[in-house]
């Protein structure tokens, strides 16, 4: 399964090695300046969120303390009332013991540390298919790609899930190409559990294992059993891991969040044409780039050289495709948005785009002398386009993501004790719930007009999408009854606050603010205790993408923000 005889992956001098520390070095500079330990959006908190769960109370779920208190909008409430993360529990586990070391802040830090496993482990990758030193090409490849960059910033489990996946397929290729031993048994199981790992980080990772299932079944008929049974032990390891977490959160081995947020009814056939169309363009503009056409080359090659490999590179890449154009996701207007599915099936795209480039370059098409000059400027055109799309992604997630740390440390020195009630929107909830020691709501619990476009508007840029249990009870509690009955019992929630000692603090933009005093002034002591300025919501939600000269003046600008104190109920 190699391009030439397989070599093994550190055999090999320093001058050969020194392209790939200056490519970790050049991503290191690039983390550096972009990377912001802090997010706000709905996804990181997800995966974040949970972890500092586990971390501070040992346990994924929590119950809330009564029925309005935001629990984060990627989240679900089973049977019990408990609220679980929708999302796998293996990423947030281990973030939770990177959080038990370094804080909370150093946890943030997974995505680039897996983002500099993924391009070592694709070199490594490389070194055992063959490839010799053009192994340093997938690695430049994955290195300078918009998509895989762009994700590395956000905090979620999308760099995780080409990191461990590479883990496991540098385990698998070693052992292979290894003697047989005690160490390829492990390798073997070390390959099985690391895939079975990726699955508990994200669902879809499953179709990742498929590779390693058929290096299984050629093991086991080449009598090779004890290396198939460790390889398949590691993988049934994590999986009944896997299971036995969703039959305590959800009830069933085979239930998960997504199931009870509705979401796996988003996976349909009538979705492949409309998302055929959306993905196939984006994937030569953004996603793989101007060598993609190697990969074709590098595949066909390989097919006709080795039909079992060939089928081996299409069980790497097709079903994860397959499986990503008939999700609903794919209509997303962003294609940065959706091509971070598709980014463990660059893997293998690498791999083919380095052999399809390699035959090119050692045809008689380019003579020796001008060889090594015909690959640098491939390699340069290439960088060139990963480098500038990186940036133009990058760069205003940055600006977005500094702007809203500094809100965050305004509102830290703005003497708001721990332990108070505070009710602000969704860019503020998340990171405040992140740090902890709040008791948070959404403040459009104090607008009953913005409270049922939130419950019942499903579609949007700037939708919230809430537990639909918990939506169904703000709706019970508070939309299906009158307006009498919604402002007792909003009332009765912020008395019970009170009378426990707690401040109880409403952050809002300075219009909607004055609106709040002076709809509530005959039922609350409300009064502004401090300004700060902050982004608005539009601002952090809309597409990293836009020029500045394309946003309104609202957009772009951060606007002024009142913290107010409700310090009793005028009719109590």
């Amino acid at each position: 399964m190699t391009e030439q005889q397989p070599t093994t992956v550190w055999r090999h001098g320093i001058v050969e090695l020194a392209p790939l520390g200056i490519i970790l070095i050049c991503y290191v500079i690039y983390l550096s300046f972009y990377f912001v330990p802090l997010f706000w959006d709905d996804d990181p908190f997800g995966y974040f969120g949970s972890a500092a769960l586990l971390h501070d109370t040992g346990a994924l779920h929590h119950v809330p303390a009564d029925d309005f208190e935001w629990v984060g909008n990627m989240w679900v409430v089973n049977e019990d009332g408990e609220c679980f993360s929708k999302y796998p529990p293996f990423f947030p586990a281990l973030a939770s013991g990177v959080m038990a070391v370094f804080g909370k802040t150093g946890a943030l830090l997974l995505n680039p540390f897996f983002a500099l496993i993924s391009i070592i482990g694709i070199y490594c990758l490389g070194r055992l298919f063959g490839l010799g030193s053009w192994s340093i090409v997938p690695a430049l490849l994955l290195a300078t790609n918009p998509i895989f960059n762009y994700w590395v910033i956000r905090h979620v489990a999308h760099t995780a899930s080409v990191g461990i996946p590479l883990i496991g397929y540098v385990a698998l290729f070693a052992a292979v190409n290894g003697r047989p031993s005690r160490t390829r048994l492990l390798l073997l199981f070390i390959s099985g559990a690391a895939l079975g790992f990726a699955t508990g980080v994200r669902y879809t990772n499953l179709l990742l294992a498929l590779p390693l299932l058929i290096v299984v079944v050629r093991l086991w008929r080449t009598d090779q059993r004890p290396g198939a049974v460790c390889a398949v032990s590691g993988l049934v390891m994590m999986g009944a891991i896997l299971a036995a977490y969703h039959w305590r959160a959800f009830g069933s081995p085979l239930t998960t969040g997504y199931g009870l947020s509705g979401e796996q009814s988003a996976f349909g056939l009538t979705n492949f044409i409309e998302n055929a169309r959306r993905y196939g363009s984006p994937l030569l503009e953004i996603g793989l780039g101007p060598l993609l056409v190697f990969a074709l080359l590098g595949f066909l090659l390989r097919l006709r050289e080795n039909r079992k490999e060939g089928l081996l590179y299409l069980s790497w890449f097709i079903p994860t495709l397959l499986l990503m154009l008939a999700y609903y996701g794919g209509v997303v207007a962003q294609p940065q948005t959706y091509l971070r599915f598709l980014l463990p099936t660059f893997v293998p795209l690498f791999i083919l785009t380095a052999i399809g480039l390699r035959r090119v370059m050692e045809t008689d098409l380019f003579r020796e002398k001008w060889r090594l000059g015909a690959i640098a400027g491939v390699l340069v055109v290439q960088a060139f386009w990963g480098g500038w799309l990186t940036v133009e992604y990058a760069e205003p997630w940055r600006q977005r993501s500094l702007i809203q740390q500094q809100t965050i440390k305004r509102i830290e020195e703005a003497s708001i004790p721990k332990g108070s009630v505070i009710f602000t929107d969704l860019p503020l909830l998340n990171p405040l719930e992140y740090r902890g020691g709040y008791h948070l709501y959404d403040a459009a619990l104090l607008k009953r007009f913005t409270l049922e476009q939130m419950i019942d508007t499903k579609s949007g840029p700037l939708s919230r999408w809430i537990p639909v249990a918990r939506a169904k009870l703000v709706q019970e509690r508070l939309l299906d009854v009158p307006v009498g009955t919604y402002r007792a019992r909003i009332d009765e929630l912020i008395d019970s606050h009170l009378k426990q000692g707690r401040e109880v603090v409403v952050i809002q933009p300075r219009s909607e603010a004055l609106q709040l005093q002076r709809i509530n002034n005959r039922r609350w002591v409300i009064r502004t205790t401090g300004k700060l300025t902050a982004p608005t919501v539009e601002f952090l939600f809309t597409s990293p993408i836009r020029e500045d000269s394309q946003l309104t003046e609202f957009e772009r600008a951060e606007v002024e923000f009142h913290i107010m104190r409700i310090s009793k109920l005028i009719n109590k």
